[in-house]
């Protein structure tokens, strides 16, 4: 009596969508503990009002403790995540789409905790969403969102070169590189991804 689904690459998408198309007529839940999913489900859920419940459920648990349940419409319903709530796409495709998101060390919650508190990253975000951007301009926008997000006093060099004169400073044993912002040309071409 299961309707199974075979996903030979990334099932987010595939999850997201069958739950989408179940919660057109009744309620459903999902179990995932992957927050890609959670962004995916709060995003459709917010612009697809005629839509039942819908919940995710973690997949993994404490021994002898229960699932722990969200209602979608509870989380895009809260008042301190209007402002965040519109650049969900956005964080979503710019951190990357896996479970560990990061790029450059930046995940989700700090992507989200920035942009809920700076109108200047927004409104850079904003150009993501806009029609009728030309490569050129999508990738100059991410360079500019990457400056801001690291220090909206210095370009991109100049914040690499201080962050690794930390590093190098610091009494750290290991100098990663991966931890620095990206280079101008790195963070254009993340953009055109």
């Amino acid at each position: 009596g299961f309707q199974v689904f075979e996903c030979p690459s990334d099932a987010d998408t595939t999850v997201v969508k069958v739950a989408i198309d179940i919660a057109k007529s009744k309620n459903v839940t999902v179990y995932s503990d992957d927050t890609d999913v959670l962004c995916l489900l709060a995003h459709h859920f917010l612009h697809l009002p005629a839509l039942k419940s819908i919940y995710l459920s973690n997949m993994t648990r404490q021994k002898n403790q229960a699932r722990n349940c969200y209602s979608i419409s509870e989380i895009v319903s809260q008042d301190k995540l209007k402002t965040v709530l519109p650049y969900l796409l956005f964080a979503h495709a710019f951190t990357g789409c896996d479970t560990t998101s990061a790029i450059h060390k930046v995940g989700k919650t700090t992507i989200f905790r920035k942009l809920e508190n700076s109108k200047a990253l927004r409104s850079i975000a904003d150009i993501f969403n806009e029609e009728y951007q030309t490569p050129e301009q999508i990738g100059a926008a991410t360079v500019i969102f990457f400056e801001a997000l690291h220090s909206p006093k210095y370009s991109l060099p100049e914040i690499r070169k201080r962050k690794y004169e930390d590093m190098i400073l610091s009494s750290r044993s290991n100098i990663d590189p991966a931890i620095l912002p990206p280079s101008p040309r790195a963070a254009f071409y993340h953009g055109l991804r």
